[in-house]
């Protein structure tokens, strides 16, 4: 029995090892992005990919909460004119967080950003690719935040924050309609 035990933890090593030299970064990279780019109909940047065996599903936290201030310079005066100020305000603070173990991105906040987008979208002075372009760092970031938020949560607790998210969305749905209104 011991034989056999100690035999499929080679095999498994000997797999990771194997699936680690065919497919490097340059290999995924290669496989993956042009089907990404197909799907979405936009060019996407991955600037970091690997495969692994026994780690699981990872998420790099800090690299998506790290997106809003990296992009944040070539962002802010277009988002500026898409939120209002009080919004616009919240995010460069959250762009400025040097903490990230502390980030967090309020509830009522993203709702609000993302009717500000479905309001610049509706709006069709900017295209759906500078749109995409322009909301993808502040998703990150909120995704960033969700997964940072919940990583120690069980299913159930994590999905009392969606719960939440969704509230937030419902009590904010009034700013939204008079956004579109203003159109």
């Amino acid at each position: 029995m011991i034989g056999v035990v100690a035999g499929v933890i080679i095999l498994l090593v000997l797999a990771s090892v194997v699936v680690k030299i065919v497919f490097t970064k340059e290999k995924l990279l290669s496989l993956l992005v042009p089907k990404i780019e197909e799907a979405l109909k936009r060019d996407v940047e991955i600037d970091d990919i690997a495969v692994s065996i026994f780690g699981g599903l990872g998420v790099d936290v800090e690299g998506m909460i790290g997106q809003l201030a990296h992009h944040y310079s070539d962002c802010h005066d277009i988002w500026r004119e898409i939120m209002p100020e009080d919004n616009f305000r919240a995010v460069r603070e959250l762009a400025h967080t040097k903490e990230i173990k502390g980030f967090k991105f309020p509830l009522d906040l993203w709702a609000r950003i993302v009717y500000d987008f479905a309001v610049a979208y509706h709006e069709k002075e900017l295209s759906e690719k500078e749109i995409l372009d322009l909301f993808t760092p502040l998703y990150f970031a909120k995704t960033g935040s969700f997964a940072q938020e919940t990583l120690k949560m069980s299913s159930k607790e994590a999905e009392k924050v969606v719960e939440a998210q969704a509230k937030a969305f419902e009590k904010e749905k009034p700013y939204l309609i008079e956004r579109w209104e203003e159109v």
